[in-house]
């Protein structure tokens, strides 16, 4: 069963970003820890930026990142980004307050010990953005 869109966040609307219910799927990422989920709710769009909310449970994965910028809403868990345009690899600790922007192209391991939520803001894509 396809769960239904989440209804886009309007002007005016606000919204308790903790209790949105969350559907969790296998992620298409390289999971790492074998039952590590992730879950991700749009929220809607502005001035060029998607919105939205996303999740991951316990475990460890990696990806390859996309432009973007998120604040942890809950949850704690640490992000490895891997030598990037002329920058070592670090890690950011993630919890809840911690902002951060991605760049696209960036390797990153996710290890999160306390399931992790967050906003995110990334440009949307256009017809002349994809390959």
């Amino acid at each position: 069963m396809i769960p239904e869109p989440f209804p886009p966040l309007l002007g005016g609307q606000a919204l308790l970003i903790n209790k949105v219910p969350m559907e969790h799927q296998k992620p298409t990422d390289d999971v790492l820890t074998a039952g590590t989920t992730t879950a991700t709710v749009e929220l809607g769009s502005l001035a060029g930026c998607e919105f939205g909310i996303w999740e991951m449970s316990l475990g460890s994965m990696q990806d390859v990142e996309a432009d973007e910028i998120f604040v942890v809403i809950a949850g704690h868990g640490r992000v490895l980004i891997e030598p990037f345009n002329g920058h070592p690899a670090r890690t950011a600790e993630l919890l809840p307050g911690t902002i951060m922007r991605l760049e696209a192209g960036m390797r990153t391991t996710w290890t999160i010990t306390e399931p992790l939520r967050k906003a995110y803001f990334t440009p949307r894509l256009t017809p002349e953005d994809t390959p």
